[in-house]
């Protein structure tokens, strides 16, 4: 009885100081799956594994789709106003330069190209459509892990605070007993009560005290989980 006490003793002084840790950072269960989901490192891993599946996807079809190239040409047009005709001696002299006048008309010229590779035997083809079978399957992978993820941490959340209260409720249990030990200890000093009434109100107590610690470890090891799923990167 005195070991059981000793151990009740230490495990309610664990509860006080989980309680009271947990007080100063308590979340509302929307705030914890956000934060859950966004920094959650299991997430993470779920999501690099998609992206990079449709990444692969973007890379191949990229090399896929036929190559475009657009050139634009421009130039202006010369005239010599007093001479109509070029010839051989008017190029040397730089005198005559200023003789050219611009006609300031722009003859642009525009040329458009497209290539596309039809004659590698279809390897293209094949790739791109095995990739995208994987990306499809990355995909629907992700969106049920990502339910699975969020169902894990509501879980996950109900459970802690319900062995949370569940805890209280055998902690009010314990102090009922223990009042009740004390009336039948008084009565037997009065002579009201028997030896066996105390040792069964003992026996009650005693119960009560191991469910307690019970519940007080289930707590400690639900309280780890919630906050390292759910608030081990939240900033408060």
């Amino acid at each position: 009885m005195l070991t059981l006490l000793k151990k009740y003793i230490v495990a309610i002084l664990c509860s006080i100081f989980l309680t009271c840790s947990f007080s100063c950072s308590a979340i509302d269960i929307n705030t914890a799956l956000t934060n859950a989901y966004k920094n959650s490192v299991k997430f993470k891993l779920l999501q690099d594994e998609f992206l990079q599946q449709a990444n692969q996807y973007q890379k191949i079809y990229t090399s896929f789709i036929p190559e475009v190239h657009v050139s634009v040409v421009s130039g202006e047009r010369y005239h010599n106003p007093s001479n109509r005709f070029f010839n051989n001696n008017w190029f040397p002299e730089t005198n005559n330069l200023h003789r050219l006048q611009s006609l300031n008309v722009f003859t642009p010229k525009a040329e458009l190209t497209i290539s596309h590779n039809l004659f590698n035997g279809g390897q293209d083809i094949i790739k791109l459509k095995t990739i995208k079978q994987k990306s499809y399957a990355a995909k629907e992978k992700f969106y049920n892990d990502e339910q699975e993820l969020i169902y894990e941490g509501i879980e996950t959340y109900l459970n802690y605070y319900s062995f949370l209260e569940t805890s209280k409720l055998y902690e009010a249990k314990v102090h009922y007993f223990q009042k009740m030990l004390e009336i039948e200890k008084q009565k037997l000093d009065l002579g009201e009560s028997t030896s066996v009434s105390v040792a069964n109100a003992q026996v009650q107590l005693s119960k009560a005290l191991s469910e307690h610690i019970a519940s007080i470890t289930a707590v400690q090891n639900l309280e780890k989980k919630f906050y390292n799923f759910l608030v081990y990167y939240l900033v408060i």
